[in-house]
């Protein structure tokens, strides 16, 4: 059974609260994200923000077989704690956070108990797209949290994603989220344009994009953003899959928080 290989048990009944700290893009739209900080009605300090990123070339297309390293979610029976970020971009942003709370059609995350890859069972995702610049932003905030931060240095973060309509042209960037101050670390990656099953990866240890300050060995969420870009100007609304979210390069796996505190229900 795939739910075998997790090493999270169980997430906290009843699912878990959306983010309370926000990823952005940067200013450049198709290299995401690059400030972490409160949501707008918690405290908190300021967030970090960061340099220009780049994009990298287009995910590896067709992955199949096992899953690699050691699993982290695969959705067999639950979306294994996964919320979407629900940041309020600052006023005149290029970026729009679909998952704000403001769009007229919200995305929708849920199970899909039939589609994954390489077994049934996947988290589904409808992003709403309706032009360039806009992103949902998927991560799990509970897993280990500010109160448990895990030790990632060395690692690879890998995830098995699909856009079921296979017209999507836009971006993928698997993250972590890192010390108490929540440092970002990710690798913004295009999309190959078709309906196959692409796997996406971030080097833990150089990610693309890293805040001064990030540290791959105090890793406390992570994550994956998916951006139509700036170049997705006629971008519609698509329907994604992930699947197969795992870690490979570390030589213990990574231990749960068995406090089941959530870092976006504590506020931080």
């Amino acid at each position: 059974m795939k739910n075998q290989r997790l090493f999270l048990a169980s997430m906290i009944a009843g699912g878990l609260a959306f983010g309370a700290a926000g990823c952005i893009l940067g200013s450049d739209p198709n290299t995401p994200s690059m400030l972490y900080g409160p949501q707008g009605g918690t405290t908190g300090g300021a967030g970090n923000g960061g340099t220009a990123g780049m994009s990298g070339t287009a995910g590896m297309s067709g992955p199949s077989g096992p899953v690699p390293g050691m699993a982290l979610a695969l959705f067999d029976s639950d979306i294994n704690g996964f919320v979407l970020n629900n940041y309020m971009e600052l006023p005149g942003s290029l970026n729009k956070d679909l998952g704000d709370g403001t769009s007229p059609t919200p995305p929708v995350v849920s199970l899909d108990s039939a589609v994954g890859n390489p077994d049934p069972g996947s988290l589904q995702v409808t992003a709403p797209y309706t032009g360039a610049n806009q992103y949902v932003d998927l991560q799990n905030t509970g897993m280990f949290g500010t109160s448990h931060p895990v030790n990632w240095k060395g690692g690879t973060l890998h995830m098995r994603i699909r856009c079921d309509e296979g017209t999507f042209a836009g971006v993928a960037q698997p993250y972590a989220i890192t010390t108490g101050a929540y440092k970002f670390g990710g690798s913004s990656v295009n999309f190959a344009k078709n309906s196959n099953w692409q796997e996406f990866t971030v080097n833990l240890n150089s990610p693309i994009k890293a805040d001064p300050g990030y540290d791959a060995s105090q890793v406390v969420i992570f994550g994956v953003q998916l951006s139509s870009g700036g170049s997705g100007a006629s971008q519609g609304p698509v329907t994604f899959h992930i699947d197969s979210i795992s870690i490979t390069g570390l030589a213990a796996a990574p231990t749960p928080d068995a406090s089941g505190t959530d870092d976006a229900a504590a506020g931080n």
